[in-house]
């Protein structure tokens, strides 16, 4: 499920990634062991294709751990703890990513931010701080999103 959907995001030219339901799905129901490998087994055969994309096997797992916590702790539940959880897949994948990405070019702007942070930083603001900004921006309706279909299916299955 993350494989596909990363590639038809990519297909269709979307800068977002929804690359995590299955580990979020894995996470809510089987626990933090399934949701921490699907993460982690994701970026191992995403990084096939994109080399670069094992590193970010380590934010998976974390993905894949905070989705078994908030499961247990019913935020997939309610609107509020919706947002919450979705914040906290923001933090981990727009925040940490993007300091993960920034290094990984090698103090660089690079990943699907690239465009736009560039656009940023030809306007004055800082490399650095133009990559956080808008890796922080993708992030938000790709948590979102990936948080509503999550919710979506679990209401259909319910744990």
């Amino acid at each position: 499920m993350n494989l596909i959907l990363s590639k038809a995001v990519i297909y269709f030219n979307l800068p977002l990634y929804i690359d995590n339901v299955g580990t979020l799905l894995a996470g809510a129901l089987g626990g933090v062991l399934p949701g921490m490998t699907v993460g982690f087994c994701t970026n191992v055969l995403g990084s096939i294709s994109l080399p670069i994309s094992l590193y970010y096997g380590v934010l998976s797992v974390i993905i894949g751990w905070l989705a078994a916590s908030f499961s247990c702790k019913g935020m997939f539940k309610n609107i509020k703890g919706i947002l919450l959880a979705s914040g906290g897949f923001v933090l981990v994948g727009g925040a940490v990513g993007s300091l993960m990405t920034w290094f990984l070019y090698g103090g660089n702007i690079g990943g699907i931010a690239e465009p736009y942070a560039l656009a940023l930083y030809h306007q004055g603001m800082p490399a650095i701080l133009s990559q956080f900004t808008v890796d922080i921006l993708i992030d938000i309706p790709d948590k979102l999103i990936t948080v509503f279909i999550v919710c979506g299916i679990l209401k259909l299955h319910p744990h």
